[in-house]
């Protein structure tokens, strides 16, 4: 049963190898870190460059053009075309600035702080 089990793992070995080779063959290539090949995209070029993004985005080759930001009302209406780029893990936006990527219960405690910090309105009527 043993030598069964090794020639079976032997053989998915082989069959694995040869089809990564059969699609280097056909034009795909691996991706860097942090990459995945994508249908709305191109495949990922022969030679890429490291793609780094800020902490809690990753590198896409098809992300949303209108991403969610922080304190901003969702886009209704999007373009459909993809954009290469960093895009937000999934349950991450875009904090008020757009700068990184922030959980929502932290956008919330944002826009509370900071409406709570806001300066009082002046009433024109009381001015002299």
């Amino acid at each position: 049963m043993k030598t069964a089990v090794v020639l079976f793992a032997a053989f998915l070995l082989v069959a694995a190898g040869m089809l990564a080779e059969g699609a280097k063959q056909l034009g795909y290539h691996e991706c860097h870190r942090g990459a995945v090949y994508s249908y709305c995209a191109s495949p990922c070029p022969k030679q890429l460059g490291y793609h780094e993004c800020h902490r809690g985005a990753v590198y896409s080759y098809c992300a949303s053009p209108c991403p969610r930001i922080c304190g901003q009302p969702p886009v209704t209406t999007c373009s459909r075309r993809c954009i290469e780029g960093c895009t937000c893990e999934q349950g991450l936006i875009l904090d008020p600035l757009g700068r990184r990527c922030i959980h929502q219960e932290t956008c919330e405690r944002l826009i509370n702080r900071n409406a709570t910090r806001a300066p009082p309105v002046s009433d024109a009527t009381n001015e002299s």
